[in-house]
């Protein structure tokens, strides 16, 4: 396994991302992504801005709240880290809370990330995440 490291902008990034995401800032949401930067997730793969901003749009609006908080975070050098995340959120329409816990492994370059792509499990995103780290050493 490769030496983990944290390197404080890249928690930083993390961090403002997940705030833009919980206030419904598509917007400032996609600034954290490369121009031709690629969002993968289980419904789907959205390359670009444009792409990455409407997926989030449509998937924010269909919640009446949401919040997400970073509940695991490896920088792994590299241009790779994964973090788990916690969200939680109110469907649109329904009373009851819903919480979700995933992982993401991400790749960046000069203060942006050019690839999201979310796992299941922690275990998942770790493996993918140090084998990427290595590749890219």
């Amino acid at each position: 396994m490769p030496d983990e490291s944290t390197t404080p902008d890249l928690t930083e990034l993390v961090r403002h991302l997940l705030d833009a995401v919980s206030c419904v800032d598509g917007e400032a949401f996609v600034r954290f992504f490369a121009p031709d930067g690629v969002f993968l997730t289980g419904v789907g793969r959205f390359e670009g801005r444009d792409a990455i901003r409407g997926y989030f749009e449509d998937f924010k609006s269909s919640y009446d709240e949401q919040s997400y908080a970073a509940d695991e975070f490896h920088d792994l050098g590299n241009g790779v880290a994964w973090f788990s995340v916690v969200v939680t959120g109110r469907p649109r329409g329904m009373s009851a809370e819903v919480h979700l816990r995933f992982a993401v492994v991400v790749t960046h370059a000069g203060g942006v990330m050019s690839q999201w792509t979310d796992y299941v499990t922690n275990d998942e995103a770790r493996a993918v995440a140090e084998r990427l780290a290595e590749e890219r050493g």
